[in-house]
């Protein structure tokens, strides 16, 4: 195991982490960063491995704190008398629909090539470039994977939350296809021709189910651009 300094941002919030979750639940599900799948990617087959701190120098300090307090919390699961569980969901780009009067953060990613904004544009090739492909998933999914998890009888691991693993070429085809009256503002992708698939069976295996597939998430962000008028 590797200690983690507690006059490190990532040593403050997994202290803190540990004292609250003392006090809470016996099983705590929380979400890893996006970003985190391309850990998880590396790992042979379904076998997740524990984070380095070397693989971590180059994230934004957020993220490097937020990792690093997933992996104090996940090593609640490797005690013989452990107080509670730790269940991970590592969630793809997140689309769908809101009831907030504005885009939250990763909906303008998703629909980028459509709106013109660079910074989230940037974000969605960032992400292609990272992983080799953008896995998605819709909101109302994301709720009903933390909800299936703390129903579970026993749970404790890292888990992918994605219902599919489109590249940035794919999600740009569909907006073409679906939406033909919308300009492609955009039209810049990266990886062509390269695909890396990301494994959602561990989810699946244990009974979970999609009510949202890819082109349905796409749709959704679009449709909630559309009647917040960024499109």
């Amino acid at each position: 195991s590797v200690s983690v300094p507690l006059n490190s941002r990532g040593g403050l919030a997994a202290q803190g982490g540990r004292h609250r979750l003392r006090r809470f639940h016996e099983r705590v599900v929380l979400d890893a960063d996006q970003p985190l799948l391309r850990l998880l990617q590396r790992s042979p087959g379904r076998k997740h491995h524990h984070h380095k701190n070397d693989e971590l120098t180059s994230f934004p300090a957020y993220a490097w704190s937020k990792t690093l307090a997933e992996k104090e919390l996940l090593r609640y699961n490797e005690q013989e008398t452990r107080a509670l569980e730790v269940v991970s969901l590592v969630c793809g780009l997140v689309g769908g629909d809101t009831i907030q009067p504005y885009l939250w953060s990763s909906l303008p990613v998703i629909v980028s090539p459509l709106t013109g904004s660079e910074p989230h544009h940037n974000s969605l090739l960032f992400l292609q470039a990272l992983l080799g492909s953008v896995p998605v998933v819709h909101l109302e999914d994301v709720c009903e994977a933390h909800a299936f998890c703390m129903d579970q009888p026993a749970m404790a691991d890292r888990f992918l939350c994605a219902a599919g693993d489109p590249t940035m070429r794919d999600i740009v085809d569909r907006f073409v296809a679906k939406y033909p009256d919308l300009k492609i503002r955009l039209e810049d992708v990266t990886g062509e021709g390269v695909r890396v698939p990301v494994d959602t069976s561990k989810l699946v295996e244990l009974g979970f189910r999609y009510k949202f597939g890819v082109d349905e998430t796409l749709d959704c962000s679009v449709e909630c651009a559309k009647r917040l008028g960024e499109l």
